[in-house]
């Protein structure tokens, strides 16, 4: 039965589409962007992107799954805004942050796939990049892009942040599969909680 239900969710209808066009835009977005063309860089920045696209859409599930699709709208604009908030705090500004600061950073899926990002396509010794001998290129040398935006000069580990957001990635479907459970075969808690919120709305409407 749970099957069925999800089978109805947009999981389970052709995905081949998003697929196709996030490859284009990806593709454009690198060669315009004049970024090395070595495969191994193109390879980590497509994945990170993709895993990156992947835990969005399980967080929408997530949201599409508890409230319905009005309240959805506003509830997935909401959560979206301190995400990434909090994954660019110290962008411009290398003085370090407070504990409680870098522990929002780190619970945004996005700080991991910028950490990713950045280290594909400006790490693994990548070379001064172009600049006129008429100009001053403070941002030639691949660290200062570092030092600025993440506020080290210490590259990330690429393979660990992957691995955090394989991990989130893997939480949020978990956490897709248990919603979905509480909607066809909800427990005490959830049956509460689904009275409580009929009383409310009711209420509301008199």
């Amino acid at each position: 039965m749970i099957t069925s239900q999800f089978g109805k969710f947009p999981h389970g209808q052709n995905q081949s589409p998003w697929i196709f066009f996030a490859i284009l835009y990806l593709s454009i977005v690198y060669l315009i962007t004049d970024q090395p063309l070595e495969l191994h860089r193109i390879t980590k920045f497509f994945g990170t992107c993709f895993v990156c696209a992947l835990i969005a859409e399980s967080i929408g599930h997530n949201i599409a799954s508890v409230f319905n699709a009005v309240s959805s709208v506003f509830i997935g604009s909401m959560l979206t805004c301190p995400i990434m908030l909090t994954a660019v705090q110290n962008f411009g500004n290398p003085s370090p942050l407070s504990l409680y600061r870098t522990i929002l950073m780190y619970m945004s899926y996005i700080r991991y796939a910028l950490e990713a990002l950045i280290v594909a396509l400006f790490g693994y010794g990548r070379p001064k990049l172009p600049c006129s001998k008429k100009d001053y290129c403070y941002f030639s040398p691949p660290k200062e892009i570092i030092r600025i935006m993440l506020g080290s000069e210490i590259f990330p580990n690429f393979w660990l942040d992957i691995f955090a957001l394989f991990v989130i990635l893997f939480i949020s479907k978990g956490l897709l599969y248990y919603l979905l459970k509480q909607r066809v075969q909800p427990n005490k808690v959830f049956q509460i909680m689904h009275t409580i919120r009929k009383m409310i709305i009711s209420h509301l409407n008199i």
